[in-house]
C-alpha cells in the first residue's frame, strides 16, 4: 500500500476513533470518467470537491501533486467503522494515477480468490481480469517526462 493512502487511513481511523464523522461525504467517481493521462485536477476538484490533504509527492523520481479524500463514520462503540478514502495523483497538473479503499457496504465487491487460476500469463486480457474480479481499486500510468 503507498505512502498516502496508509497516511490518508490513518488520518480516517483516528478519525473514527475518537467517535465522530469525519471529512466530507464523497463518491467514488465512475473509473470510465477518469481517464489517466486526460483528466485535470480541476476537473477533479469540480466533481468531488475539496480535498480532505494536498501533498507533495515524488512518483517514478519526479514531483507530483496527490489530493486526498476521506470520509468516516462512526457509532461509539460500535463493531464496524465504515470509512472510504480516495486519492488522486497528478503530475504537470494531470491525472497519472488514482487509489480507492473502501469499508462501507454499499462500496463491496465479491472477490472470489479461488477464480485466479483462471487467469493465463500473457493470454488473459484486462477485461477479462475485471469481469472475472471487478474494476481495479486503482490505476496508473507510466509518468512521460
Amino acid at each position: 500500500m503507498n505512502r498516502t493512502l496508509r497516511v490518508c487511513l490513518v488520518a480516517v481511523l483516528v478519525a473514527v476513533g475518537a467517535g465522530c464523522t469525519g471529512g466530507k461525504e464523497f463518491t467514488r467517481p465512475t473509473a470510465d470518467s477518469l481517464e489517466l493521462g486526460k483528466t485535470t485536477m480541476t476537473q477533479i476538484r469540480d466533481r468531488v470537491g475539496k480535498p480532505r490533504r494536498e501533498l507533495n509527492t515524488v512518483k517514478e523520481g519526479v514531483q507530483t501533486k496527490t489530493l486526498v479524500y476521506a470520509y468516516s463514520e462512526a457509532t461509539p462503540f460500535g463493531e464496524k467503522v465504515p470509512a472510504r478514502a480516495m486519492s488522486f495523483h497528478f503530475w504537470d497538473g494531470v491525472l497519472v494515477g488514482y487509489d480507492f479503499l473502501s469499508a462501507f457496504d454499499e462500496d463491496k465487491t465479491n472477490f472470489d480468490d479461488t477464480r485466479v487460476s483462471e487467469m493465463k500469463k500473457g493470454e488473459t486480457t484486462e477485461a477479462q481480469v475485471v469481469a472475472l474480479f471487478g474494476p481495479p481499486g486503482g490505476k496508473y500510468t507510466p509518468i512521460r517526462k
